[in-house]
């Protein structure tokens, strides 16, 4: 059973901290979110990756010299895959809520080989632009599936980045290692090609992150409702501040018949000697706190009893009802007697001074074909002989 729940006001710093936290924790959802939409977005890059290599290996066997397009085909072989191998590892982490930076690392190197790569499918091509079809072919696809890379990177900056600049430095490196002028269409295809990614990537950066903003908070809202209804539902059932069952949710689960009938069972009530007095003159606050203290007692002395159910509730101010199943008549007493010098322990506990707790207890063996709220009238009776006798006891209703 849940305990109370304080609430205290928090002042002014203590709020700015939690806000600071809730700021950072939420930037980090989101950037968790942000990966994660460019993860599955890369799943969707494969078919256009392996079609525009094929494309690029049979524009290349119409070239005048084929082979020297192998090496830059064969490594661009190499990026694609480890990219997909790099990403599957980062998706597999996230799905599982783990750590994902050393992933996260995995995948910007494989993408900077895939820039790399990109570049080097336009090596051998240099003196053919403009005037091979064949190498122009290449050229078409290398602008569309460097701008397809570079705009699904666009939501994580530094991704671009090195994919940007591996592609552009190769590209750069290329064209200085040329004998001759490099061709005006080189130049134009690297311009454009390197805009195309930069517009692209930055309508997608833009749309990603809200669309991941968007998923955290109703991700977040989602938990809230959850977590309000959980507390209605509890509160619809408990007492608020001893987080006992009430009266409407113990009196229904009898009525269910949640109990075992074929086991012995008895009800033992109680109330607190003279907690009038202690809220008049210690204060309510001492007074929440001692009731809360009875239902820790009642808690602990259950799980002494393992084998056995014991189901409590909080009937009214200072007024308690246990339902025992399971015990025979000298259990149910010993557990009585325990319960009783626990609460009678309490004002040590505490350690105010002046405060003295003791509770007076009735119990009853529940008859066969006894209803529970006739159970209860026998058990205020000794309840109340308790008190007449001095208070601070327990005693047993006589068997009719």
């Amino acid at each position: 059973m849940g305990h109370s729940v304080k609430t205290d006001s928090p002042d002014v710093g203590s709020f700015d901290h939690g806000e600071t936290l809730r700021d950072e924790q939420w930037a980090r959802e989101v950037e968790r979110e942000t990966v994660r939409m460019v993860g599955e977005r890369e799943k969707h890059t494969l078919a256009a990756n392996v079609i525009g290599w094929l494309g690029c290996c049979i524009a290349a066997n119409f070239l005048p010299q084929p082979g020297i397009m192998a090496i830059p085909l064969l490594l661009r072989l190499v990026a694609i895959t480890a990219t997909r191998i790099a990403c599957s590892e980062l998706r597999q982490k996230l799905a599982k809520g783990l750590g994902y930076e050393r992933q996260l690392d995995m995948v910007q190197l494989s993408l900077s080989l895939s820039g790399i790569t990109w570049a080097l499918l336009l090596w051998p091509l240099f003196p053919l632009l403009g005037e091979n079809a064949f190498a122009n072919t290449v050229l078409g696809v290398v602008a569309v599936g460097a701008s397809l890379v570079g705009g699904f990177l666009g939501p994580l900056p530094r991704f671009l980045l090195s994919y940007t600049v591996t592609f552009l430095l190769t590209l750069l490196v290329g064209m200085g290692l040329q004998e001759g002028p490099v061709p005006l269409a080189a130049l134009l295809a690297a311009g454009c090609i390197s805009m195309g990614m930069a517009a692209y990537s930055l309508g997608s950066a833009r749309e990603a992150r809200a669309m991941a903003a968007a998923l955290v908070e109703n991700r977040r809202l989602g938990i809230e409702l959850t977590e309000a209804l959980h507390h209605a539902e509890f509160l619809s059932q408990r007492d608020p501040l001893t987080g006992l069952l009430n009266r409407r949710a113990f009196f229904e689960r009898v009525d269910r018949g949640d109990t075992d009938l074929r086991k012995p069972q008895h009800l033992l009530t109680f109330d607190l000697d003279h907690f009038k007095r202690v809220n008049d003159t210690f204060g309510h606050a001492v007074g929440d706190r001692v009731l809360i203290a009875v239902a820790d007692c009642i808690r602990d002395v259950r799980e002494e009893f393992p084998d056995k159910v014991c189901c409590a509730v909080r009937t009214g101010g200072e007024e308690f009802l246990i339902m025992l199943t399971g015990m025979e008549n000298v259990l149910a007493r010993q557990f009585a007697e325990v319960l009783r010098q626990r609460i009678a322990n309490i004002a040590a506990d505490m350690d105010v001074p002046g405060l003295a707790t003791s509770a007076s207890f009735g119990l009853v063996a529940i008859r066969r074909g006894e209803s529970i709220d006739e159970a209860s009238v026998r058990a205020d009776r000794a309840l109340y002989q308790a008190k007449e006798r001095g208070r601070d006891r327990v005693t047993v209703a006589e068997v009719a």
